[in-house]
Order: structure tokens, then sequence, then C-alpha cells
């Protein structure tokens, strides 16, 4: 169930910063992937456009580790598998690091800032990120009216 949470972290967070999503998937053996759409997303400039990434791709792990509270899961590396935790986080520095002209002190500031913000949006749409993967576990994936249902598009 942890890498449907960690997908639907992506996914509702994108939702939310107006991005469209065109599917969600996750495989038997637990990789996932959130697919955004070109077409119907909100267009920003590269320095926004760069913090949403950075928020998208945070939203996962932030809403995985809320998951892993909740049903009492160790955090401790090595006793679960990782899912998609350090890619997200290795995708999540790079961007900030273009974002700041490559000072890695200030990409870090920046991750940092956007942090809290990503984990009150998972906090506070923990309901939909349940829904979306509890419907993800059942499914496999998620697009078209199934995910518009569940992220009201």
């Amino acid at each position: 169930m942890a890498p449907c949470i960690h997908e639907a972290g992506h996914a509702v967070v994108a939702h939310l910063l107006g991005i469209c999503i065109d599917c969600v998937l996750v495989t038997p053996e637990g990789a996932g992937e959130t697919r955004l759409a070109e077409k119907g997303t909100i267009p920003l400039s590269p320095p926004d456009s760069d913090r949403r990434e950075i928020q998208i791709a945070l939203a996962g792990e932030i809403a995985e580790t809320r998951y892993c509270e909740i049903v009492g899961l160790p955090e401790t590396p090595g006793q679960h598998p990782r899912w998609g935790r350090d890619q997200d986080n290795h995708r999540a520095h790079m961007v900030s690091v273009k974002t700041v002209g490559g000072d890695y002190e200030r990409a870090q500031e920046l991750i940092t800032d956007l942090r809290p913000r990503v984990e009150v949006e998972v906090e506070r749409n923990w309901d939909q990120i349940v829904q979306l993967a509890n419907d993800l576990y059942r499914d496999g994936n998620l697009s078209g009216p199934g995910l518009d249902r569940i992220l009201g598009s």
C-alpha cells in the first residue's frame, strides 16, 4: 500500500498546484509513476515552475512517511523498501540546484522552505490521498473518469 500512497501524494499535490494528471500507475512489484499531462496544465515561469516540480517530488515521500507512521512501519533504511524516495529526493535536489544557479547551500534552503508547505497540503488532503491510493491498490492504475472523480477535475 505504501507505493500507492506515495504516488497518490504526488498526484494530489500536483493537482493542487494546477497540473493535470494523465494517469497514476503502480506495478505489482511496487514501482510507481505519476504521469503529468501537458494539456490543461497552468503554465508558470521557470522559477515558479521549478518550485512546483520540487513540491511534487517531495509530496510522494511526505505522504509515504505519514502512512508509515500511521500503520507503524519502520523508517529505518533496510527494514522495508524505500520505493521511490531516493529518486524523488534526487530530483528535488537537482531542480533546486538549477533554480538557485548552482548554489548547493541555497538549494537545500529552498527544499527546506518548501517541505513544510507540502506537509500541510498532504495533511489537509489526506483523505483524498488515501482514496486515490485505495483505488490505485485495487486497480493498479487510474486515469480518466476514475482519477477525475477523486481529484475533482
